[in-house]
């Protein structure tokens, strides 16, 4: 079993070490106090001023923020214009290597028709038949 150590003797009286307790107590208080004095209020200039910048800083975004928004709107736009295009590009390049008619009519005429028809050779069995 351990046993405790036994506390060195101090001769000073006990008036003395609570005095010196207290007095360590007493400067800890002042150091707290000091330091939260040196830290002070603001001012209603300095706020106005704070007030002020905060506002700019959000004028400055918001106005960022929309010019942001309208270069995607003009974006969009390009790129659905493109596409638009680039599909036009396709459907006139594949009438031209179909010899369609680049015009929009939806009737065809019949030259157009009989130029993409096929002429078929007479079987052998059509040939007898006919002999």
């Amino acid at each position: 079993m351990k046993e405790a150590p036994e506390e060195e003797y101090d001769p000073r009286s006990l008036y003395e070490r609570l005095q010196e307790q207290k007095d360590l107590k007493q400067s800890e208080l002042e150091e707290s106090r000091r330091l939260k004095n040196l830290i002070k209020g603001l001012d209603d200039d300095e706020v106005a001023f704070l007030e002020l910048v905060d506002q700019t800083k959000i004028e400055m975004e918001t106005r960022l923020w929309e010019e942001e928004k309208k270069e995607i709107q003009e974006f969009r736009r390009a790129v659905s214009t493109l596409t638009d295009e680039e599909e036009e590009a396709k459907i006139q390049h594949l009438r031209r290597t179909l010899n369609l008619p680049t015009s929009g009519s939806s009737k065809k005429s019949q030259q157009t028709l009989l130029a993409g028809a096929l002429k078929r050779k007479a079987s052998r069995a059509r040939n007898q038949r006919q002999n």
